[in-house]
């Protein structure tokens, strides 16, 4: 699913349907798409523990 801070939402096709549904039913627009942008990179902030965790699916990510 992707979005650029307005609807629609961009959801590919297999985004199960109860969760478009779902979606629907909270007043969103869905537009169903074979597939979406490139790659993805993340990192979460852990406070708490003091610790930053990252993610990715194109290359290599760290911990610390």
């Amino acid at each position: 699913m992707h979005t650029e801070g307005a609807e629609p939402l961009s959801a590919t096709k297999v985004l199960s349907p109860e969760i478009v549904a779902g979606l629907v039913a909270m007043g969103h627009q869905v537009n169903r798409v074979d597939s979406l942008a490139g790659g993805i990179g993340c990192a979460e902030l852990r406070k708490r523990e003091g610790k930053l965790r990252a993610g990715g699916n194109v290359g290599a990510a760290g911990i610390s």
